[in-house]
């Protein structure tokens, strides 16, 4: 079976699984990680231990493309195939309403192939160039090579206009919550027009490459945003108004979202260039701002204005989301700022008023929608719209308690089981049903008061995440959640976990191990994530844990044991505490003497030249070299940090290389292919760092790029970060 009847017969086992009812939670989100970016690793474990994902809702992916850029093809090889399995392979694909992405990930995809394939000529107005995010919600055209996606109105879940009283101008729809497995039209999911107008909501926690937000700040504003939740901010959506095209193009939508937000009892407020103080850009001497709707190219955010805990703030410009292009403003400005989430164009997108959110996207984070959700429904045409920060953000939500009854969750469970629950409604609203999931799975639901049957036959003796959701009556259906641990035991299994200390640093060991009497061997687990196994001798295992697996972060592991009749038992959860590395203080305190990077080009049979270059973060290759193809080059040099902790070194070099930092080897030979990408980890102190690069260069001799990200904001090896010593070249 190929890739593409595989999709077809995954649509099909969607189209016919039982229904089931939307609103954002973490049992419906899919997190992916980049499992060999340190970065990546740390950003989800932030947002794991935020979110309180289950095991299930975490998937880890391998051999991601270092860079911004992914072709459509290796996106679909590497990013769709793996989650179209896992849906299949866990039983989820109905379940899961958003796919949201940890740093590390390339975030522009190139489908200019399927632009040959399907025979159509390039145009500067469609583009060649799609977000990873909104490619990502038209994962089932993506897989199917259906390029419907580049229709200006090819998002069904956007909310259409509808008739306004006359004279009241322009109004919009009902907010209304979303669920994957609907068949979108208009808006409704009650008409089903297409397979294909079936979507996954989609967005990147953070981007740490250039121009992007550094790992703290990544960290500080999902926390920010999470904290939000319900908080029901007393705050006012600003409307920048000015003479640009980016700001006119949306000013007819302003007096609807005033209408709006006043109708819910929420500020806003228009302000113009030509208001005392204001210059149209960003708002200036404002300290309450949950919303901005902003049109310019670039702007400074300045330190008189502050943005509230939740806060979504865009802006319609053409490169706010295309982080290597060098001019305007970047989205990562307004995150850094306070913004629980930002959008921009990944490509030019010629002011075409659908490739944006519509200013309405603040009425439906008003009415409690997530953060995803307001975006996608203020949205006509996401394909080449970036949307970065917290997908799951609700500060205008409100929630039920939850309080489950029986069975007492510190006796052991056996049998099946009758849940009792209560379930009480924020004022003014009805439940509709209740759900119980265990594992990240769904195993039952029922009338809120009804009880809830469990077979615990058919879960693992051991410990079990339970989950029991409550479901709002109404459109938008908010979803709210109690979590509880449960032992169950059924066949007389039991396995243990201790680690021999509960915190490290990034790079340490650790050590596992346990009882198991009976069993064969014991996995070690972080999510659904094999990190280790070890055979079971006497009843006893253990095994050795690196960290750097794990990223830094808090990290939850238990241990399932596998016995000689292919019975599995579970551990309680364990957690360990993976700190920033300890960093060498052996690296020179002084800048080297001259800026630049000594270049040393081996010619063969014992001839060489040496060049200064002036960075590392262009590629290409240096007029000087001629026509020349060295058989080695090696770079020498240092270059500079300003913060201390774990960077992540990515590199893109025509062939094959080898790095040393601070004189140890951080990387060996990493392949024959003409180009080698790789992201290495570093623990660096702040300071300067002597470096070697080696490299047999390819048919493409170009010069290699390298960037630091981490501790602080990205930044390329050139400038005043980068120097060398004169007399470096006396070692050759």
């Amino acid at each position: 079976m190929n890739g593409f009847q595989s999709h077809l017969l995954a649509l099909l086992l969607l189209l016919i699984a039982p229904p089931a009812w939307p609103g954002g939670s973490p049992e419906t989100t899919l997190l992916l990680v980049n499992a060999d970016s340190p970065v990546s690793l740390a950003v989800a474990n932030e947002y794991i231990r935020l979110r309180d994902l289950p095991e299930q809702q975490v998937l880890w992916l391998r051999n991601i493309p270092v860079g911004e850029t992914i072709d459509i093809d290796s996106f679909r090889r590497h990013i769709l195939d793996p989650v179209r399995n896992h849906f299949i392979r866990t039983g989820l694909g109905n379940e899961i309403d958003l796919i949201a992405y940890s740093a590390g990930f390339p975030y522009r995809v190139d489908f200019s192939p399927d632009l040959q394939r399907a025979g159509l000529e390039y145009h500067k107005r469609v583009g060649n160039t799609g977000s990873l995010t909104g490619l990502t919600y038209f994962m089932h055209r993506v897989a199917a090579m259906d390029m419907g996606y580049l229709h200006p109105r090819a998002n069904q879940y956007f909310r259409p206009l509808r008739t306004a009283p006359e004279g009241t101008g322009i109004a919009f729809a009902a907010s209304r919550g979303f669920r994957s497995r609907h068949v979108w039209t208009q808006g409704s999911s009650r008409v089903a027009s297409s397979a294909f107008d079936r979507y996954y909501l989609s967005v990147m926690l953070g981007y740490a490459g250039m121009r992007g937000n550094s790992l703290p700040e990544i960290v500080e504003y999902l926390g920010t945003a999470a904290a939000a939740d319900g908080a029901q901010p007393d705050g006012t959506v600003y409307l920048m108004k000015n003479r640009n095209i980016r700001s006119r193009v949306r000013q007819p939508f302003f007096p609807a979202l005033q209408q709006a937000l006043q109708e819910r009892g929420r500020a806003v407020e228009v302000t113009d260039q030509g208001q005392p103080g204001q210059d149209g850009r960003v708002p200036r001497q404002r300290r309450d701002i949950i919303g901005l709707v902003a049109g310019t190219r670039t702007f400074d955010w300045g330190a008189d204005s502050r943005m509230l805990p939740g806060a979504i703030a865009e802006s319609f410009t053409s490169y706010g989301g295309h982080f290597a292009h060098g001019v305007q403003t970047k989205l990562s400005e307004f995150l850094r700022n306070g913004a629980a989430g930002s959008s921009g164009a990944v490509q030019e997108p010629f002011s075409f008023v659908e490739k944006f959110p519509l200013p309405q996207l603040h009425q439906y984070y008003a009415d409690g929608c997530s953060l995803a959700e307001a975006f996608y429904q203020s949205l006509s045409s996401p394909y080449q719209l970036l949307i970065v920060g917290d997908p799951l953000a609700r500060p205008f939500a409100r929630f039920a308690q939850l309080e489950l009854l029986a069975p007492d969750t510190d006796r052991t469970w056996h049998g099946k089981v009758t849940i009792s629950l209560r379930a009480v409604p924020p004022p003014g609203r009805v439940l509709e049903r209740v759900e119980l999931w265990v594992d990240g799975r769904p195993m039952a639901h029922g009338r809120p008061g009804a009880t809830l049957k469990l077979d615990t036959l058919q879960l693992t003796d051991g410990h079990h995440d339970l989950r029991l959701v409550a479901v709002e009556e109404g459109d938008i259906e908010t979803r709210s959640y109690l979590k509880r641990t449960v032992r169950v035991e059924n066949r007389g299994h039991r396995v243990s976990l201790f680690l021999e200390r509960t915190g490290v640093s990034y790079g340490a060991s650790v050590t596992a191990q346990g009882l198991a009497e009976d069993a064969r061997r014991v996995m070690l687990y972080q999510g659904r994530r094999i990190l280790a196994e070890a055979e079971v001798v006497d009843g006893r295992w253990q095994v050795s844990l690196d960290s750097s697996l794990t990223g830094q972060g808090m990290i939850q592991l238990y241990a399932e044991a596998e016995y000689p009749g292919g019975q599995v038992s579970r551990s309680g959860v364990v957690r360990l505490d993976v700190a920033p590395p300890l960093v060498s203080r052996e690296v020179p305190v002084e800048a080297p003497a001259r800026e630049g990077v000594l270049a040393i080009l081996d010619m063969g049979d014992g001839e060489r030249e040496i060049h200064m270059l002036d960075g590392l973060g262009g590629g290409r290759r240096p007029r000087e070299w001629g026509d020349q193809r060295p058989e080695r080059v090696t770079l020498a040099g240092a270059f500079q940090t300003r913060a201390e902790g774990l960077y992540e070194l990515d590199m893109t070099i025509p062939g094959r290389l080898g790095v040393k930092v601070n004189g140890v080897m951080m990387a060996g030979e990493a392949g024959p292919g003409e180009v080698t990408r790789i992201a290495v980890p570093l623990p660096l102190s702040a300071g300067w760092h002597p470096f070697e690069i080696r490299y047999r260069p390819g048919r493409r001799d170009g010069l290699p790029r390298l960037s630091l990200q981490g501790p602080e904001p990205a930044f390329l090896l050139e400038g005043q970060r980068l120097r060398h010593s004169p007399d470096y070249d006396a070692t050759y």
